[in-house]
């Protein structure tokens, strides 16, 4: 009843095309095959075990259970990119199913009394114990072989009573004939069905099948079988799972790289201003990604989350360079602008050398290290936005915020101060304006080109 068929198939690079698509391929040759119970394409996978697409029906009723199944399986057929589509319920041999009649209870039988004297007349009681040697010999009492060896026998059994009388079976109870289930799989006390299917990554993807089901056939499947419970496995539950101390590791590294910048600068708003860098040079990390055309994995949010550092050093050589030039009694403007020239060649060395290092990874055709692209392509994206946004960026918002400082001592002061005065790294920071004067003045080498 079961069998298989392995295929070989040349190497990445000899044979110019995707193993998937040659497992998508044959699966629309075979078409339906009458009676096949399961249909397995499978290609040799480096990643974590399962399916990508698995979701699990959990409940009390087997009968919900598999209807629901069902109706899951036909709703995901519809999706495109979405093949070999299956649950992991198979039918099993056919049973005899009892269900008490509400006669039966007014008679004081229960569903146990039932089950027990089916149980013991059909396989038997245990009715005496003899100890023989070392042995224990149990001896049981049921029907005669000729009374239990036919259905037709069955609708003969009398059930006894707690009054002491007996009564017909079929007076009691009412009987069907109908297949049962091959397993019975539970988890967490529940009974569980498992729905899972293949995706083509170039069409679809986990996260966009489960979010299309949640939109709707979800809460629609839930109402018409109720006490059903839904959960996601797979490659969402792996991914969820990989990224959950991310989650809460990452936070925390950037509150401890806050304070190390704010504690060496002695400026909580330039401290602001490198991280405020990091979701922008994430931006430019998912934009390149999608530009290289590469699906964005859980290897991609693994690179983007390692070009933080980088991003955090290119922006803390900007501002140390400017804080120096502004301590030596540069004008603002200038010490921007000398500080953007100088610090470019270290951070375009810093992206160039990372760039052509990881570039041999990616023209790799290998497929032991097909993963490792989209890890690499978000990590050289976001190196290439940094180095734009340092250049750029910085020195705007360094602009900004001296206007913002400049507007703020002017609310103090009635007076609007020379750039250099407001800025941290300046000598004449720390001095304030005697009372009666309207203004500090620098010298002029710090004030030039000020109107």
């Amino acid at each position: 009843h079961y069998g298989g068929v392995k295929a070989e198939i040349l190497k990445n690079p000899d044979r110019g095309f995707d193993s998937d698509k040659v497992i998508h391929a044959w699966e629309e040759e075979l078409g339906h095959i009458p009676g096949l119970v399961s249909l397995k394409l499978r290609g040799d996978d480096s990643g974590p075990p399962g399916r990508p697409l698995e979701i699990w029906l959990q409940g009390k009723d087997m009968g919900v259970l598999s209807a629901s199944a069902e109706e899951l399986i036909k709703e995901v057929r519809n999706i495109d990119g979405v093949s070999q589509v299956e649950s992991d319920s198979r039918p099993g041999k056919n049973e005899i199913h009892f269900e008490l009649k509400p006669s039966a209870r007014a008679l004081g039988l229960t569903v146990g009394d039932l089950a027990r004297q089916l149980y013991s007349g059909f396989y038997g009681a245990e009715a005496l114990r003899v100890q023989r040697g070392r042995d224990d010999i149990r001896v049981k009492v049921r029907y005669p072989r000729e009374e239990r060896g036919s259905l037709a026998e069955l609708y003969k059994v009398r059930i006894r009573t707690p009054f002491g009388f007996a009564v017909p079976l079929r007076a009691v109870a009412s009987l069907s004939y109908e297949p049962g289930f091959a397993a019975i799989t539970r988890t967490g006390g529940l009974r569980r069905i498992a729905v899972s299917a293949a995706l083509d990554s170039r069409k679809v993807s986990a996260t966009e099948v489960v979010g299309n089901l949640q939109k709707g056939f979800f809460s629609k499947l839930k109402e018409n079988h109720p006490g059903l419970s839904i959960a996601i496995r797979g490659e969402q539950k792996n991914t969820s799972e990989s990224l959950r101390p991310l989650l809460t590791g990452f936070p925390l590294a950037l509150v401890a790289i806050y304070f190390i910048i704010a504690l060496s600068f002695g400026s909580h708003l330039q401290t602001l201003l490198i991280i405020l860098t990091i979701p922008f040079s994430f931006v430019g990390a998912i934009f390149g990604t999608y530009l290289w055309g590469c699906p964005i994995t859980m290897f991609s949010i693994f690179g983007v989350v390692g070009l933080t550092g980088v991003v955090v050093n290119s922006g803390i050589i900007l501002i140390e360079g400017f804080n120096g030039f502004l301590s030596e009694n540069i004008p603002f403007h200038v010490a921007i602008e000398k500080s953007a020239h100088i610090r470019f060649h270290s951070a375009f060395l810093v992206v160039s050398t990372d760039l052509f290092g990881t570039l041999p990874m990616v023209l790799e055709t290998e497929r032991q290290t097909q993963f490792l692209i989209p890890m690499i392509i978000g990590y050289c994206s976001g190196l290439v936005a940094s180095l734009f946004l340092v250049m750029l960026l910085f020195p705007a918002m360094l602009i900004i915020m001296n206007d913002l400082r400049c507007f703020f001592r002017w609310l103090s002061t009635g007076q609007w101060p020379a750039r250099e005065i407001v800025e941290p790294a300046s000598v004449y920071y720390h001095l304030l304006p005697d009372e009666g004067t309207t203004a500090l003045t620098p010298p002029t080498s710090v004030t030039q080109g000020e109107s």
